[in-house]
């Protein structure tokens, strides 16, 4: 198998292309200087449990959630084509009318949204509609890397407005937390490229409970 070249942060290259359709052909250096995951995930572990754990909890509710999916092993092997089935699979939800949807991001190891269950379905259905449809438009990709989508997901439930302007400034700023862009808007597979715009419901158009 042919060894994959690593992608450094965008302040150690010569050049990026932002306005190109595939992802940058370096890997993510080790992130040495920035921790291996998330921080969000990582400051808020007791807010953010595997899908499992919180399943009897949320089976019933319907609301705004934010939500994480990981590659297991958790590397960097998606590339444009896996990115563009993520993005399809959440926008034709959102055109369906299934979902509300907020913001996204697909990042090479993971990948976030923020929406809201539109049709009634409780998190782990849509969830579960989601993860059939990625996994499969992906599973020969990621198979080649000997990788599979982790068989649960993180979640948290968004419960105020500063909370989901929170998750969405983070989701958005993800590509940019990890030097792969300079600019929110030039990463070509999150909510924040103008070509999405029209795909979100923003103002969001749900009250929280505080």
């Amino acid at each position: 198998m042919r060894r994959q070249k690593k992608w450094e942060p965008i302040s150690e290259r010569r050049s990026v292309s932002n306005s190109g359709n595939s992802f940058p052909q370096e890997e993510i250096a080790a992130r040495s200087a920035a921790p291996t995951f998330d921080l969000y995930i990582c400051e808020h572990r007791t807010q953010m449990e595997p899908h499992s754990c919180n399943l009897r909890k949320h089976r019933q509710e319907h609301g705004t959630f934010f939500v994480t999916k990981c590659l297991q092993p958790k590397l960097g092997v998606i590339k444009e084509d896996v990115a563009e089935v993520i993005c399809s699979a959440l926008c034709f939800s959102a055109s369906k009318q299934q979902i509300l949807l907020a913001a996204f991001v697909v990042m090479p190891d993971h990948w976030h949204a923020l929406f809201g269950c539109q049709d009634e379905k409780e998190i782990s259905k849509r969830m579960a509609a989601l993860n059939r449809w990625i996994s499969r438009r992906s599973s020969s990709h990621l198979k080649a890397f000997n990788v599979t989508w982790q068989d649960n997901f993180y979640e948290t439930r968004i419960k105020s407005a500063r909370q989901f302007q929170f998750i969405r400034g983070y989701v958005e700023e993800n590509p940019v937390r990890a030097g792969l862009v300079s600019s929110i808007s030039d990463w070509p597979w999150s909510s924040a490229n103008p070509r999405f715009q029209e795909t979100l419901s923003l103002p969001w158009p749900w009250t929280f409970s505080s």
